[in-house]
């Protein structure tokens, strides 16, 4: 049994989470189907949106595509989804995103500091805005933006995704400002060393350094994608109804030291 299908019950309710194809976006969207939802997942390739569908292969609760999510129709799109499949929007989860290329700021091209700051930023405010309507009239809504550790201190040579996590706990806390009288909620999660697609190559390569980083971790290991998910569907019901424009680490402590 998941940690979702353990503590929670989101039937009825119809949630849209981007980067759902693999790692932690793809945890959260198979723990909201386990817990009743209704989902629209939008991932970065068609294989990863084939292996999405695969979680409900008959398509009654779940819609999923491929698409950028930095392009202002995929957000119009997948909102107009969730709408038209499921009549209402509760839930947005903003948690596509990707890391920068390794090295000194003199040597990023600009176009690799650009394409970071569209999949981490641009798509969030895209998606948020193209979602705003549909989850003032749910009310409440609920919004949970995926940022890291990074938004909190700088990783060297990672100066574009560094920065890029930044601007996502500002854009969290400006919304929360915004929207609080909207009845939306609005939080983000900030994950710290977790097992996923995304650093397995680090972890492959270079052994030494991911075991540098295991050994900052006062809890002792890497998180898992599942680790994530608690939290993040925590923050979408009224249990946190007191939580709003927050930045919640979930890093097994390495912000305690």
């Amino acid at each position: 049994m998941s940690p979702g299908e353990a503590a929670f019950d989101f039937t009825g309710r119809v949630a849209l989470v981007t980067g759902a194809g693999r790692g932690i976006g793809h945890a959260i969207a198979q723990a909201l189907l386990e817990t009743g939802a209704e989902v629209v997942g939008v991932s970065r390739t068609d294989e990863s949106a084939r292996r999405l569908a695969q979680l409900d292969p008959e398509g009654e609760r779940l819609v999923s595509f491929a698409a950028d999510v930095a392009s202002e129709q995929a957000a119009e799109e997948a909102v107009g989804a969730a709408l038209t499949r499921f009549g209402r929007l509760d839930i947005l989860i903003n948690n596509a995103g990707q890391r920068s290329k390794r090295g000194p700021i003199s040597e990023l091209d600009i176009s690799d500091w650009d394409e970071v700051q569209a999949t981490n930023v641009r798509s969030m405010y895209l998606f948020c805005r193209a979602a705003e309507r549909p989850l003032r009239e749910a009310g409440p809504g609920y919004v949970v933006n995926v940022g890291s550790l990074a938004g909190f201190f700088g990783i060297g040579y990672a100066a574009a995704y560094s920065a890029s996590k930044g601007a996502v706990a500002q854009l969290t806390k400006s919304l929360a400002a915004d929207w609080a009288s909207s009845g939306i909620q609005v939080n983000a999660v900030a994950p710290g060393y977790i097992e996923t697609d995304m650093n397995a190559d680090l972890r492959r390569d270079d052994p030494d350094r991911a075991r540098a980083f295991g050994e900052r971790i006062p809890l002792g290991r890497w998180g898992r994608p599942d680790d994530v998910v608690g939290p993040v569907l925590f923050l979408c019901t009224p249990a946190a109804g007191y939580i709003h424009g927050v930045v919640l680490p979930v890093d097994g402590g390495v912000l305690a030291r």
